[in-house]
């Protein structure tokens, strides 16, 4: 999907129809609703898709640069666990699990 979201298309027009848009607008109210309840940070609904992708896949696509850039594999128990740990408290500020998480560190 990286490479065949970057050109216009009718290919992407009808994936983007078939098998994207779904998730886009239910994340879209969902996060509507985590901003009401004041459990998620605040960004605007029709943005969190991308930002919710970008912070959860982007060390994964480049899994070769993680590796030099953090020393470590970025697929490893640990990393993983503090990667998770960080969108939670990024995204999901006002949650329960964040709560847990800011008590740990």
């Amino acid at each position: 999907m990286t490479h065949e979201t970057a050109v216009p298309s009718e290919r992407l027009n009808w994936l983007t129809e078939n098998h994207v848009r779904w998730w886009f607008e239910n994340l879209g109210d969902i996060w509507s609703q985590l901003r009401a309840d004041g459990v998620a940070a605040p960004i605007d609904r029709d943005l969190i898709y991308y930002v919710f992708i970008g912070a959860t896949s982007q060390v994964y696509l480049n899994i070769a640069e993680a590796r030099v850039l953090l020393g470590q594999d970025p697929e490893s128990a640990d990393t993983v666990k503090r990667h998770v740990d960080g969108l939670i408290g990024m995204l999901l500020p006002g949650s329960v699990a964040a709560r847990g998480i800011r008590e740990e560190v």
